[in-house]
């Protein structure tokens, strides 16, 4: 026997000489295998081969694990075959510590022939961890697909029945052929036919990554190699296949808008999306069908998911395989909940909730309703709502029988599965629709993972964590429907029109983290061949889309790949581009009737006419009109209740009044609406800048004392600084990590304290300051405030609130002041107070005049981070300034004056607009609102 290897570049025929020596075995009454790269390759396989031979008897083609299996039961071996769920609870049971990732590691250590004792020189401890899980394979009567080639290949090396005598196998083989898939096709060969299938060319760089595999089969091969057969593909891209990876670039193919090559750039997921929905679009068209289009992506749809769902935002069938789990789908949220709720001993009122609406249930949805408002409400309990509703709840909250207290959890959960079956679907249920459909196939995919795992004794928490990483069935393809592939899934795939991404990715779809003890082929070289395999998929169309810059601007540099790609194109230059400065396509471009409205309303902002025009045309009207009303939407207030409560209000926080000033929008979502964030991440910004003020003002009132100065300068700069960094130590001693554990994160947050804070204590005494510290957190206009000081600064038309980190005063005992404030963040300085209209500092001034009785002389900002100064002060006071203040802090006498007035009556304008519900988009920096903004998906007007 021999084994023969047909090899040749793409569409030389390779696999049409294939199936033609298959199916004449299959016809001389011959037995035969056929082993197809992948199980969803077998269906494309099947309808080709009934193409070629209609009445074809046996044709049932195999992926490489069948063909294992098959294998392992012709020896006699009956152990059972673990996979998925059940392989990952045997595993978690024997090796309840084992690293993430080590089921698959396992597997790939199989696939390279290599068992515990291969390993054990070079990691003792995988090795141990490796020997455990055979044992307990070995107890449990059972292999995992790791373990399954490395017998299967002992059993072809010593038992002659491994490998039925006379049959024939044929094999489509690729870059991606494992050590021991090589083994079984050359011990099959020594007893019987075998043809193998490869796209190879000896010397040319695509396909570097089979040399070696080509060497060792070819030692006692016969080789068929087939010349390189043109057919009826675009010259373009037979011109490419040829070129690429070659040396020389002088022949070249004609890459244009309109030719079989197309060279795309774009800045951004949105930019790519909307290159491949003009491509696709312009496809459709032109009459080709969708099943001859296909977007090539390194790792498929898992990759794309934003470039899918605009694709079916755009009503383009759309078939991906999104590899979903069971537990995100509607089925498999509901199972889990009635299990959750079933087995507890005190079921969750979110776990009954869910049940309760999902359609499994035969809840009532009007009832389930009365309960959830009373819950939100705040006026009873869930417990409270079902026992007011009554009967129907109650039935529905029962789980099926046998959901609880059957023989095993297995069977309570398959009594779950056919119960929730029985009530969605039972007598009483509409016709059968695509919903039981789905239901079925959802039912059957839980029910199939239980049956594996027989023999087990799987728990409940097992069965949980079992569902919980179950995949969901994949839906059924939609005739017509355009593919989403990854770029091993399209090696079989025969199209018009292949649109590839993915092109700035380095690796483009090759392992990035090879394991160091399999050996492994150049990344670079698995690259190459995957590049050559998505090019050579078209025979009339190629776009080929790289992105420019990622989703942030940054700039992404061109890869090996791409650069390939250009020279094997002759250099042509790039066609289609994509811009962020380009929101919208030309109107007479547009791929779809929503990206045209979206360019007709654009162009409505300079010529309102021309766009009514088109719209008329194109059949969106509405939309345009929809579109303009929005920018002049009136955002005011008029609920009675919101306008009433903010008209008897008396007293108005300064803070908020500063907020109302920045952007009045953002004021109504922080202080009206209030929205919560759900897992909102701890700000250590935050946390820092509380501890901070606690911290320096313990400081300036202890440190004089323990210093024993009556005011500290520069004299005692070194000496403060290490006071200070005590009681930083001090403040830290029964502070606990925010996150369970995360003590590294506290001793960064510690540290930074200690730089911080002591920097700008020693920064303060080096300025010598004329003012000292003496009052700390003082609070005015609120009930909290001390006596004398409730009644707030009066404004005219209420009073104002607010509370001063710090103030300064004169030690020769003249009523000169000066307030500090503590921030993390940026600080403003004078400029910026008197032009941006910011009235903290000026309306603290005058509350340290006509609350406080103090002569106010400025306003600071200190920065906890920086240590700078910055702020509002009258110049004429220069005797008591600190001598670090800048030339833009200065201001003369009257100046001064008029911004604290300039304040007072800002404050009155804020106050009314804010009793006259009068909001609007209005934010005082731009840069800030378009980059920073936390509420940009809620604003109430769009931004310009």
């Amino acid at each position: 026997m021999a084994l023969e290897l047909i090899t040749g570049p793409a569409h030389a025929g390779k696999i049409a000489e294939l199936y033609a020596r298959y199916l004449d075995e299959l016809a001389h009454g011959r037995a035969a295998a056929l082993v197809v790269p992948s199980s969803e390759a077998k269906r494309s396989v099947q309808q080709d081969l009934l193409a070629r031979a209609p009445a074809v008897i046996g044709a049932d083609p195999l992926d490489f694990d069948e063909l294992f299996e098959r294998i392992l039961r012709h020896t006699g071996d009956q152990r059972r075959l673990l996979r998925g769920g059940a392989r990952r609870i045997l595993l978690r049971r024997v090796l309840p510590d084992a690293p993430d990732g080590l089921a698959a590691r396992l597997q790939r250590l199989g696939s390279a022939l290599l068992g515990p004792d291969d390993v054990r020189e070079a990691d003792p401890a995988l090795a141990d961890m490796y020997a455990t899980w055979w044992r307990a394979l070995d107890d449990a009567k059972a292999v995992d697909r790791g373990r399954m080639r490395i017998d299967v290949v002992r059993a072809l090396q010593t038992d002659v029945a491994a490998w039925p005598q006379g049959e024939a196998l044929f094999a489509q083989g690729f870059d991606d052929l494992s050590p021991a898939q090589e083994a079984a096709l050359r011990l099959i060969a020594e007893r019987s036919r075998v043809v193998l299938s490869l796209a190879y060319e000896a010397g040319r760089p695509p396909f570097a990554v089979l040399t070696d595999a080509v060497g060792r089969l070819a030692e006692r091969a016969e080789i068929v190699d087939l010349p390189a057969a043109p057919g009826d593909r675009h010259a373009d891209l037979v011109a490419l296949e040829r070129r690429f990876g070659e040396p020389d670039p002088d022949a070249r193919c004609a890459a244009s808008a309109t030719g079989g090559v197309v060279l795309a750039e774009a800045e951004g997921e949105r930019g790519e999306a909307e290159i491949v929905l003009r491509e696709v679009a312009s496809a459709l068209r032109a009459g080709v069908p969708g099943d001859r289009i296909a977007i090539l992506a390194p790792r498929g749809a898992a990759d794309r998911r934003r470039l899918v769902r605009q694709l079916r935002e755009a009503d383009v069938a759309v078939d991906a395989d999104e590899q979903r789990l069971l537990a995100r789908t509607p089925f498999g949220r509901a199972l889990m909940a009635l299990l959750r709720s079933a087995w507890a001993d005190e079921p969750g009122d979110e776990d009954r909730l869910t049940w309760l609406r999902s359609p499994w249930s035969g809840a009532p949805r009007h009832l389930v309703d009365q309960i959830e408002r009373g819950m939100r409400r705040s006026r009873e309990t869930f417990q409270e709502g079902v026992d007011r509703v009554g009967e129907p709840i109650m039935r529905a909250l029962a789980p099926p029988a046998g959901t609880r207290g059957a023989a095993t959890p297995v069977d309570e959960v398959r009594a779950a599965v056919r119960g929730m079956l029985r009530r969605a679907h039972g007598d009483g249920a509409p016709a059968a629709g695509r919903s039981l459909r789905d239901d079925v196939a959802q039912a059957g995919a839980v029910l199939r993972s239980l049956e594996r795992l027989e023999g087990l004794e799987a728990t409940r928490d097992d069965l949980l964590d079992l569902l919980a990483r179950e995949p969901a069935p994949g839906a059924r393809p939609r005739r017509g429907a355009i593919r989403v592939l990854d770029l091993r899934a399209a090696r079989t795939a025969d199209l018009d029109v292949a649109i590839v991404v993915g092109l700035e990715d380095v690796s483009f779809g090759a392992a990035s983290a090879p394991d160091p003890l399999v050996e492994a082929s150049d990344p670079g070289d698995v690259a190459r061949h995957l590049a050559y395999t998505a090019i050579t998929r078209p025979r009339h169309r190629l776009v080929l889309v790289r992105r420019i810059a990622d989703d942030e601007g940054r700039p992404v540099a061109p890869t090996a790949i791409w650069e390939d790609l250009v020279a094997a194109a002759g250099d042509p230059g790039v066609v289609l581009r994509r811009r962020f400065s380009e929101p919208v396509h030309p109107v007479d471009e547009a791929p779809t009737v929503r990206e045209r409205a979206r360019a007709i309303a654009y162009l409505a902002a300079t010529d309102r006419a021309e766009a009514e025009r088109l719209a008329g045309a194109a059949g969106v009207t509405g939309a345009l009109r929809r579109a303009t009303a929005w920018l002049r939407r009136d955002t005011r207030l008029t609920d009675p209740s919101i306008l009433g409560v903010q008209i008897g209000r008396e007293v108005f926080n300064v803070t908020d009044l500063d907020r109302f000033g920045a952007c009045s929008s953002v004021w109504l979502v922080e202080k009206l609406l209030q929205p919560n964030r759900i897992d909102v991440p701890v700000d250590d910004r935050f946390r820092v800048g509380t501890m901070a003020h606690a911290i320096l003002a313990r400081f300036y009132r202890e440190a004089p004392g323990l210093l024993n100065v009556t005011a500290i300068g520069p004299a005692q700069a070194d000496a403060a600084r290490t006071v200070a960094e005590g009681m930083v130590e001090d403040a830290f001693l029964g502070v606990r990590p925010i996150v369970a554990g995360d003590r590294l994160r506290l001793d960064l947050m510690r540290a930074t304290m200690l730089r911080d804070v002591g920097r700008l204590v020693r920064a303060q005494a080096r300025s010598d300051a004329p003012l000292v510290p003496t009052e700390f957190e003082i609070g005015f206009g609120s009930g909290n405030a001390a006596q004398g000081r409730r009644d707030g600064v009066d404004v005219g038309v209420a009073r104002l609130s607010g509370k001063i980190d710090r103030i300064d005063t004169d030690p020769s005992m003249t009523a000169r002041a000066i307030i500090v404030d503590y921030k993390t963040s940026r600080i403003p300085n004078g400029k910026d107070i008197r032009e941006r209209g910011e009235l903290q500092v000026p309306l603290y001034l005058l509350a340290l005049r006509e609350v406080l009785g103090r002569e106010p002389v400025g306003g600071l900002f200190i920065s906890i981070r920086k240590g700078e100064v910055r702020g509002l002060v009258d110049a004429a006071e220069d005797d008591v300034l600190p001598p670090i203040l800048t030339r833009t802090d200065l201001v003369d006498h009257e100046e001064f004056e008029r911004v604290l007035e300039a304040a007072r009556a800002a404050a009155a304008d804020r106050i009314g607009r804010i009793r006259a519900g009068d909001i609007r988009h209005d934010p005082s920096d731009r840069r800030m609102c378009e980059k920073f903004c936390d509420h940009a998906g809620i604003c109430r007007v769009a931004r310009r």
